[in-house]
């Protein structure tokens, strides 16, 4: 058994729900234009796109506390949760 091929662009079509996408800045794995694209892909009538600062990391980077300190990101993902439960 090989490892899993994600494959955001084709499921992402399919999304109906509240639907969250972050991509930091000078991403190096995922491009801010790409993002964009499976943002208006999402069939959600309730989506938000968020594109912080390339400060702000890759993926879980983007909202990892280790300095015991909430990143905005962090916030703005919990607020959208809570918002959305």
């Amino acid at each position: 058994m090989g490892p899993t091929r994600l494959d955001a662009q084709s499921a992402v079509p399919r999304m109906t729900s509240p639907s969250l996408f972050v991509v930091a800045r000078e991403d190096r794995n995922v491009s801010v234009p790409d993002m964009r694209g499976l943002y208006r892909a999402a069939d959600s009538n309730d989506k938000r796109l968020v594109v912080p600062p390339a400060s702000f990391g890759h993926g879980w980077n983007i909202v990892s506390i280790f300095s015991g300190r909430v990143t905005s990101a962090a916030r703005m993902v919990l607020d959208f949760l809570r918002a959305h439960r």
